[in-house]
């Protein structure tokens, strides 16, 4: 009868320290979600047609940038070298393009965004060449 009464002193005491402890945990609760999103990178530009370039104004529409990459990203124009007197017109922004070199980055972001802003490309002259956009993540 001894090691009953012991023992059943020792579950009953375990079991009261058990739910005490839950009685604790409930006081205050706590919820954790975790999950994984696939890394997701575009940039676009919508207009109803991209025109020809020209000296002046060539408004093409708008730039749409999504994409949700901790480390940000950067939209790089593509273009022939030698423009001068050249640049890009997004929302608010003027970004010069580099008239030595082939590429000039015009948005370069260091975390996730989603944009939308017009853009216009202001040239000198024509461009002798093609012009096109790229996007790094």
């Amino acid at each position: 009868m001894a090691v009953f009464g012991k023992l059943g002193l020792f579950v009953f005491g375990t079991t009261a320290l058990i739910l005490s402890g839950q009685a604790n945990a409930w006081a205050r609760p706590s919820l954790t979600i975790s999950g994984r999103v696939p890394t997701v990178c575009e940039v676009g530009i919508s207009s109803p047609s991209l025109p020809q370039f020209n000296g002046g104004s060539n408004n093409l529409g708008t730039l749409t940038e999504l994409c949700n990459n901790v480390d940000g990203y950067t939209v790089t124009l593509h273009h022939p070298e030698g423009l001068t007197d050249a640049w890009i017109d997004l929302g608010d922004r003027q970004v010069p393009i580099s008239s030595r070199a082939t590429e000039t980055v015009i948005v370069d972001n260091d975390e996730p965004a989603y944009r939308e802003r017009p853009v216009r490309l202001i040239l000198a002259q024509a461009p002798g060449g093609t012009i096109r956009l790229s996007l790094g993540a």
